[in-house]
């Protein structure tokens, strides 16, 4: 018996041993173009046995030598590898496109991407941060299909977001709603980009309805930092920018100034006077570029430092930031001072609780309305500085364009406070309570002074004038979610919200002050009664709303949001509305029928959603009858000023939206194809009024708003190898708007040029369509059928007769007039729309429209190794610019001290004969060749704009350890150097207000940037 038990055990020796030797212990490094990868996972294909890599992306792991290996790690794409040969392993990772397991933060809650059956964008702060951004606003244009930003060059200026056209008429209401980590603010201005983790553009209803009536122009929601490893990390960051201007305008100098007057006093008749033409005189010898004396070579400092980590049941992000921008513009800046704290605890395994702090201090001066309108009218021989040094004063109502800039006052003071806490609580793993509040206060003051030299009068004047913007939000949110084993997933969430919004200006305003010294409203013999005053405001909004998700497999997908919201801003009767939507997806990639596709089609979806969101951009108290004050004389009194309207409710905007999210070869190109139909019905709107009822106009919901469109979205890896990379993006946008429908005396004609009707869209230029100049005064002749006629003259320019068609012409002949004077050589020739040969209101016409019809963005990125090379444009075509700044200088019927553009005065008609585009200039003409509401001041705003090329370079991980670092990088960027377009005035990009898209009056000059950052990780 012994004798066999031996053999058994010899037996289990040699199996055992036999077992140890059919397993390999495979070492290696998994490692990007960087350097190690710490944290990857390394797992046995097929089982659960794994293990993560070190700091040094290294690992070891016994598997059976037929073993294959999973190897990934958050943003990188997976990598198999079969164990057999070498026992070590170089692995090399590449990061993904697009990362569907990737979690995108949706209204009230997340969802993974592969689940979303709505209209949603997302940008990770790698993407914003590439570009060092002053603000959110540069780091997204282009880059958004759907989503059209304006920017100025401006420090601290606001930008116009919109997100698939403007949708309503409300002047206050295009701007789409901003949710920074959960709480609802008004802008984004003072926002600091280098907190940002992501940003989530929510365009289409069945993303944005959970949020009801604010919503209606689509919702940007911003999710902010917070620490995620135990181990503390520490950001520096560090920006220097060099401004200056991208382009110039043409000026007169002296002598074509001089000549200028003696033209313009040669055509009305007269002839040059003795001073015009006294080299010697005093007030006429030097000769200045205002452009040069005003604008400057500016410098930005940006400076950022962060710290964020985690400890067993703290995560923290703590960080504080500088802005110092010099504008373009001399005397002109933004300084801002920012801090941001956020904090989760997880008090116990089911409660945690959050806070998020955000505190800003921002000094901005901005340049003063008179500054550059004075750079063009004022003579370039006219002195600056007086004998003593001092500046010189006005001279024919004209103040000095420098001394503007140096000595006007504008500024903006602002601080701001933004704090959201919340605790939330789980009764299960599947169901969670969160509750939250959340306050914002935001106080601006604002100080304007206008010293003696620069009025007309010698009469000092000064406001002050302080809003205080504070409001609140509470809200309960309770979700259910649940995983089955079977392939389905279901998550119920319902909540419920109260928020009230305050507003308290109070201002005065003085004039006389005793001294220039004293820059505030100090001091003074005389007080404006009507800018001198407090006032007070107040909207309140109650909100129960919900969603239903459901899922199987991923591959069918089901959501639902519903929102029911009352405004004190509506009559009693229309104060609650119905908000609904729902959205389907079918990832049709994963059908089975779709096997064969497999090698070439990754991921496919097609998504179908209709909803209805709200707008209530109207006053705060637009339904009541209101009263307001004045002053006759000394004596004050209160008088009706709007009329009360029971009635008025919700504008309701309809939706319907239609996608399509490809992916091809493994994730390495993308597409994704968006249109939409969103109707706007009942729309807010200011309606005029007779002028008898003593009312100028009324709130009502009145007209309906179209647009639809087409977004696409396209990215690739064109090329990917273990050192270098290649990927491109693009995006499009096209989009039409149009007034469907507007009630009865409700056309309006904003800014003169821009009108408000039914059948047009947004921004429509509307006025006279200048055919040419008449280059005789014989040319003005018509047949009775108003054919023009063409004059014919001898060898000594002496009128012959008319021929039409080539032919001598005898009969009747026509003359065109316009306000009662019959039009003459040098005269526009209008287009005479209704062919009676008065020039009058019925024959005004669309000029163009401030909408483009086609904007976009296209980015190229080049890494090799630690070096990345990229460029982006973005591009607009089919809009048009009205050039307000071109139609003030080119009038002609203003003073001698006037200036013209150069470049129109040669192209303008001087003499019988001439071919010109341009009219004579003379102003006063009854003719009125020069008026506002003209093609001529209507140009081609479409360009392509090389928005910025970035070098930069990071160190790879092991040097940078070498000096005690995480990682450093340093990159230098050129922005805005390169623009191609025909609009002659500063930029084609111009920010647009209310309805007055593409409007170009007084606008901030584009400027030209380099940019050198550096940033360093502890």
């Amino acid at each position: 018996m012994k004798r066999v038990n031996t053999i058994l055990f010899l037996l289990f020796l040699l199996l055992g041993e036999t077992v140890i030797a059919q397993n390999i212990t495979i070492t290696g490094v998994v490692s990007d173009k960087l350097g190690p990868v710490p944290g990857a996972s390394i797992v046995v294909k097929g089982t659960k046995t794994g293990l993560t890599t070190d700091l040094e992306g290294r690992f070891s792991i016994t598997v059976a030598p037929n073993a294959q290996l999973v190897i990934s790690c958050m943003g990188y794409k997976p990598v198999t590898i079969d164990v057999k040969g070498s026992r070590h392993k170089e692995v090399t990772l590449h990061e993904m496109t697009q990362n569907l397991d990737e979690v995108v933060v949706v209204g009230y809650g997340s969802m993974k991407k592969r689940d979303i059956t709505g209209a949603i964008v997302s940008v990770s702060a790698k993407d914003i941060e590439s570009s060092q951004p002053i603000d959110l606003s540069t780091a997204l244009q282009g880059k958004i299909s759907g989503l059209d930003i304006m920017t100025s060059s401006e420090p601290g200026s606001s930008s116009t977001f919109r997100i698939r056209g403007t949708s309503t008429l409300s002047e206050g209401g295009s701007n789409p709603l901003f949710v920074v980590d959960g709480m609802e603010v008004d802008n984004i201005d003072d926002l600091n980009p280098r907190d940002i983790a992501s940003v989530e553009v929510l365009k289409d209803a069945a993303s944005t309805a959970i949020y009801g009536s604010r919503s209606a122009n689509g919702v940007v929601i911003i999710t902010t930092k917070q620490g995620e490893s135990s181990k503390p990390r520490i950001s520096v960051n560090y920006a220097l920018t060099q401004s200056s201007i991208s382009k110039t305008l043409p000026q007169m100098n002296r002598m074509q100034g001089l000549e200028y007057e003696a033209l313009r006093s040669y055509m009305s008749g007269g002839k040059a006077t003795s001073i015009s033409r006294d080299s010697l005189n005093p007030m006429k010898i030097e000769d200045h570029n205002y452009q040069d004396l005003i604008f400057r070579t500016a410098y930005t400092h940006q400076l950022d430092a962060s710290i964020a980590g985690a400890e067993k049941k703290v995560k923290y992000y703590l960080s504080l930031g500088y802005l110092g921008a010099e504008g373009i513009q001399i005397n002109t800046y933004n300084k801002r001072l920012s801090s941001r704290i956020n904090v989760t605890y997880d008090a116990t395994p089911r409660l945690s609780i959050g806070s998020r702090i955000y505190l800003a201090l921002t000094n901005q001066r901005k340049a003063t309305s008179e500054s550059r309108n004075r750079i063009f009218q004022r003579p370039a021989n006219y002195p600056i500085y007086a004998p003593d040094g001092s500046f010189l004063e006005n001279i024919g109502n004209i103040s000095n364009p420098v001394a503007e800039s140096v000595m006007g006052k504008n500024d903006y003071r602002k601080y701001t406070a933004n704090i959201y806490e919340y605790i939330q609580y789980s009764f299960t793993k599947n169901l969670v309570l969160k509750s939250s509040i959340a306050a914002n206060f935001n106080l601006e003051k604002y100080a304007r002074f206008r010293p003696e030299i620069l009025t007309t009068d010698k009469r000092r004047s000064a406001i002050n004038k302080e809003t205080l913007y504070s409001g609140w939000t509470h809200e309960d949110v309770l979700t259910y979610s649940k995983k089955f084993k079977s392939g389905h997933n279901m998550t119920l969430m319902g909540g419920f919200s109260l928020r009230e919004s305050n507003v308290d200006v109070t201002g005065l305003s003085v004039t006389d002050n005793i001294t220039d010294a004293l820059e505030i409203s100090n001091t003074f013999e005389g007080v404006n009664m009507n800018d001198t005053k407090a006032t007070w405001s107040r909207n309140r909004m109650s909100s129960f709303f919900g969603r239903a998700s459901y899922s199987y497999k991923s591959r069918y997908l089901f959501n639902s949001n519903l929102r029911y919201d009352g405004s004190s801003r509506f009559g009693r009767d229309n104060r609650w509305a119905f908000f609904p939507s729902v959205s389907l997806g079918w990832r049709f990639s994963d059908e089975k029928f779709l096997k064969w596709a497999q090698p070439v089609l990754h991921d496919g979806k097609l998504r179908v959603s209709y909803g209805v969101t709200g707008n209530q951009a109207a006053g705060d108290f637009a339904s009541l009858g209101l009263y307001t004050t004045n002053y006759y004389a000394d004596s004050p009194g209160i008088y009706p000023n709007q009329l009360s309207n029971v009635n008025l409710g919700w504008e309701e905007t309809k939706q319907t939206n239609i996608g399509l999210d490809i992916m091809f070869l493994d994730g390495r190109i993308s597409l994704n194809v968006d249109y939409y139909n969103k109707k706007t019905n009942d729309v807010l709107y200011k309606v005029p009024l007779p002028q008898t009822c003593g009312f100028s106009s009324s709130f009502k919901n009145v007209g309906d708003v179209e647009n639809k469109g087409w977004e696409i979205a396209v990215s690739s890896d064109n090329i990917q190898t273990k050192n270098f990379s290649w990927s491109t993006n693009l995006s499009l946008s096209f989009n039409k708007n149009m007034i469907v429908s507007i009630p009865e005396g409700g056309r309006q004609i904003v800014n003169n040029v821009f009108l408000i009707d039914q059948g047009y869209a947004v921004g429509t230029i509307y006025g006279w369509k200048a055919k040419g100049i008449f280059p005789y005064t014989e040319s003005n002749a018509f047949t009775p059928e108003w054919k023009q006629l063409t004059p014919v003259f001898d060898e000594k320019d002496h009128f012959v007769r008319y021929e039409l068609d080539g032919k001598e012409y005898t009969g009747d002949i026509k003359k065109m007039t316009a306000n009662n004077a019959v039009l003459e050589g040098g005269d526009v020739m209008w287009d005479d729309v209704n062919k009676d040969g008065v020039i009058d209101a019925e024959d005004r016409q669309v000029l163009g429209c401030g909408q483009p019809k086609v904007t976009g963005g296209f980015n190229n990125e080049f890494t090799y190794k630690g070096l990345t090379l990229s460029f982006f444009f973005t591009f607009a075509f089919g809009g048009d610019v009205y050039n307000a700044y071109e139609q003030i200088r080119s009038e002609h019927r203003w003073s001698s001290l006037n200036r013209g553009n150069p470049i129109n005065i040669a192209n303008s008609w001087k003499a019988p004969g001439d071919i010109a585009k341009f009219p004579r200039p003379i102003g006063t003409l009854a003719q009125d060749n020069t008026r506002a509401e003209s093609s001529l001041w209507v140009e081609d705003g479409s360009y392509i704009r090389l928005k910025n090329i970035r070098l930069a370079y990071t160190l790879p991980k092991k040097w940078a350890k070498k000096i005690k670092m995480e990682s450093v990088s340093v990159s230098a960027m050129m922005q805005n150097f390169f623009t191609w377009t025909n609009y002659s005035g500063f930029d084609p990009e111009v920010p647009g207000t209310g309805f007055a898209i593409g409007n170009d009056s007084r606008s901030y000059p584009r400027s030209k940037e380099l940019l050198f950052g550096l940033n360093v990780n502890f």
